[in-house]
């Protein structure tokens, strides 16, 4: 699978959105929209972008994802995005340890 297919698949299986994913990866979201209609991902960014991924699909197979969001009207963007960093971050550490 593509690296453009991977963050595809990878914000659908951790519940982000599209803007969260962009969030962790330093990008607008539509800097995303456009990688995954075949956009050229500039190549200073992939390793960052494939070990968000990695830290993604780790928490995605440890049952840390997807986020359980609150079901309200108004969500707080800053505390959801808090919790999304404190997954990744737990993450890029136990495949960092392993790897």
């Amino acid at each position: 699978m593509g690296l453009k297919s991977e963050i595809k698949a990878t914000i659908k299986a951790a519940g982000l959105t599209v803007e969260e994913f962009a969030v962790l990866c330093g990008v607008t979201r539509v800097t995303v929209y456009n990688w995954m209609k075949g956009a050229k991902i500039d190549p200073l960014r992939v390793p960052r972008i494939e070990k968000i991924i990695d830290s993604l699909e780790s928490a995605v197979n440890a049952k840390d994802a997807p986020i359980n969001r609150p079901h309200t009207r108004k969500v707080d963007k800053e505390a959801v995005l808090k919790i999304i960093k404190g997954v990744v971050i737990k993450h890029l550490k136990i495949i960092t340890e392993a790897g």
